[in-house]
């Protein structure tokens, strides 16, 4: 089971950043940093509590499932309010009180580099995905206390009651089904709320692992695949408690075990789930490493960065900026068609703005970036020059104003407006995702694989007596497997070479050989961890191949294929669970909520009439939108505001091939 490490967060007061278009939003706005403080408390305690360590494996033991269901209830208190404040800025319920959105910053924990960096992006879209993705870790990580607080092999131990068993299951299934819901939640980030936000702001370039596509598919999955391994464990639990040799079970299996060919699907399932995520992952640090060298090629065109648009600075794409509370609304191309809309003109009068500063000094990062001309820009490089528009004078660059402070906060040289982060230097993380959650991928999905293959194994020689196809794929399931111990013939024949141990024991090898995996407690727990399952794999392993081997030997005499031939045949995976899909909450107020979404004021409903018209959209209160721009002011429609979707039957229906049947 994988633990993930949980990210601290900077403090945020959302009056000092938000003007209320009501006197009922303030205190909403209070309770919203309320609650985000709340949360940002139980991050710090876990990060900076005396009994842990900076390797976050202590945390398994360390903290009980109680201090990761806090977590968990505390996102679900604050996401209706933080949902609440983006739709309200969505209808300029709240209106930006400077001319960027504040500052969230939040610790990158997939990042490779060695202490964790810390992210700033002005941009409300980053707090909902980083709480998004929080409460979705910290699930998992429920899930895993749970599991670990079980007996080690629990299904082996004999002197267990039957109650006793009964009570691990149900809490297998527990767990199983926090994962379900946490690979839904990273299901929604990916194909929901990522796209959506490109969509608003541009494409997003460079990007913190986090807020990747490829990323957030590869947490589904894994989430997913720990779920299934779960699920396998529940359905054989019976068996090997009832089993006559609990310590190495062989033929022939008992009647009421699970059919060979059901297990062998199921765990060529897994395989697939933690194969694919793991190429998920590697292509989400490769796509980072691809958009910092393309911004680095593009410097002299002026693509995202300080000193160029700051990415995030409106959340909906409606209110651009609009110092002490001014509503200022963007002509009717809207960025979110546009990507290259982030490169826009710059002024060509000191008035509108200034232009990036160009002197001698030291670059960000001690790297130099060089424009066109060949010349060393200090922060982001100008943008190409063209006629000014009326957009662009309500656009910050990096350098107008100052803002050096940011530079010293993150330590990367994020430098922006009076303050303001955009998504620049970002790329410092070097775009690599931690190796501990690679290494969990990779050396998991070996094991699933080793294990279909030996059920495959069983299924032939159990259900058709073929014990010469059962031993090629025995073959195989040693090849992932073996040791110097399990070197011979048999294995050599499988994999096409002489080697003396299985790809997961060299995979385990390699561990040791990481950048600081020798004083990594993760990697060296996850070698032990993994060791102990495949001895006790390789063991069950050599037992049916002894047996087979003799009922061959003296009973049917077929050849042994080779490993082409088996693989040729190996079935397609079929899934025990399946992800629950996330739903939005409804909003704590404002648009989308169950109260009004707010305030008529008396004046501008008598000044025009039509405003008492205007409406949300169903299941909402008929209140009008007032406005600088009058009746004239349009409502975003509904699908644009977020916690407003009612979920249907047929969302909340299982969408996977037996669902039930094995869990």
């Amino acid at each position: 089971m994988y633990l993930h490490e949980l990210p601290t967060t900077g403090e945020i007061v959302f009056s000092d950043h938000f003007l209320p278009s009501s006197s009922n939003l303030i205190s909403s706005l209070s309770q919203a940093t309320e609650l985000r403080s709340n949360i940002r408390a139980l991050l710090k305690n876990i990060k900076h509590s005396p009994n842990s360590t900076n390797d976050v494996s202590t945390s398994a033991n360390t903290y009980t499932t109680k201090d990761w269901i806090k977590i968990v209830k505390a996102t679900e208190e604050y996401l209706p309010s933080l949902f609440a404040i983006y739709n309200c800025l969505q209808t300029d319920d709240l209106i930006l009180k400077h001319d960027h959105h504040p500052a969230f910053s939040w610790r990158s924990c997939f990042s490779s580099s060695s202490s964790s960096p810390r992210i700033s992006i002005n941009s409300i879209h980053y707090e909902l995905l980083s709480v998004l993705l929080l409460q979705a870790t910290s699930l998992s990580n429920t899930a895993t206390s749970i599991v670990n607080a079980l007996p080690p092999d629990y299904e082996r131990i004999r002197t267990l009651t039957q109650a006793q068993r009964k009570v691990n299951d149900d809490k297998l299934k527990l767990a199983a089904d926090l994962l379900c819901r946490a690979a839904g939640i990273f299901e929604y980030v990916a194909s929901s709320f990522i796209p959506a936000w490109e969509l608003e702001v541009g494409h997003i370039d460079p990007r913190p692992p986090e807020t990747t596509t490829e990323l957030a598919k590869a947490l589904s999955k894994l989430a997913l695949a720990d779920a299934q391994t779960l699920a396998i464990r529940k359905l054989l639990s019976p068996s090997i408690a009832l089993a006559e040799d609990t310590i190495t079970p062989g033929p022939p299996l008992p009647q009421s075990h699970p059919s060979p060919s059901l297990l062998a699907k199921l765990h060529l399932e897994t395989y697939e789930l933690y194969q694919s995520a793991e190429h998920l992952a590697r292509l989400s640090a490769g796509s980072n490493k691809r958009a910092a060298a393309a911004t680095a090629a593009a410097a002299g065109k002026g693509t995202a960065g300080t000193g160029g648009v700051a990415l995030g600075e409106s959340a909906s794409g409606r209110v651009i900026g609009g110092s002490g509370g001014t509503r200022v609304r963007e002509p009717s191309a809207p960025l979110a068609q546009n990507t290259a809309a982030l490169q826009l003109s710059r002024p060509s009068t000191a008035d509108d703005m200034s232009a990036p500063s160009i002197d001698g000094s030291e670059d960000v990062d001690g790297a130099g970036i060089e424009d066109d001309g060949g010349r060393r820009l200090k922060g982001s490089p100008a943008l190409p020059s063209s006629n000014p528009n009326k957009f662009s004078k309500f656009l910050k660059f990096g350098n107008h104003g100052g803002g050096g402070s940011d530079e010293k906060e993150t330590g990367r040289g994020v430098g922006g407006s009076g303050g303001s982060r955009g998504l620049v230097g970002i790329g410092g993380t070097g775009g690599g995702i931690t190796s501990s959650l690679l290494s969990y991928l990779s050396t998991n999905a070996i094991f699933a694989r080793a294990q279909a293959y030996r059920w495959l194994a069983i299924d032939s020689g159990e259900q058709r007596s073929a014990y010469g196809e059962a031993l090629a794929y025995l073959n195989l399931a040693r090849a992932e497997l073996g040791d110097s111990s399990s070197s011979g013939k048999d294995i050599s024949s499988a994999n096409g070479s002489n080697g003396s141990s299985g790809k997961l024991a060299r995979k385990l090898a390699d561990l040791s050989t990481l950048p600081g995996s020798s004083n990594s407690k993760r990697i060296k727990e996850l070698r032990q961890e993994l060791k102990g399952r495949s001895a006790i794999e390789l063991k069950d392993t050599l037992h049916w191949t002894r047996a087979y081997t003799k009922l061959n030997d003296t009973i049917t005499f077929y050849p042994v294929l080779s490993s082409t031939e088996v693989l040729g045949k190996v079935p397609a995976g079929r899934a025990a669970l399946g992800l629950k899909t996330f739903v939005p909450p409804t909003p704590a107020f404002g648009p989308g909520s169950s109260g009004p979404t707010r305030e008529i004021i008396a004046s501008e409903a008598d000044a025009d009439p039509g405003l008492a018209g205007a409406g949300l959209g169903d299941g909402l209160s008929r209140l009008a939108l007032g406005g600088e721009g009058g009746a004239g002011d349009v409502p975003p429609p509904e699908r644009s505001l977020l916690g407003t979707d009612k979920a249907t039957a047929a969302d909340k229906r299982a969408q996977y091939a037996g669902a039930g049947q094995y869990f």
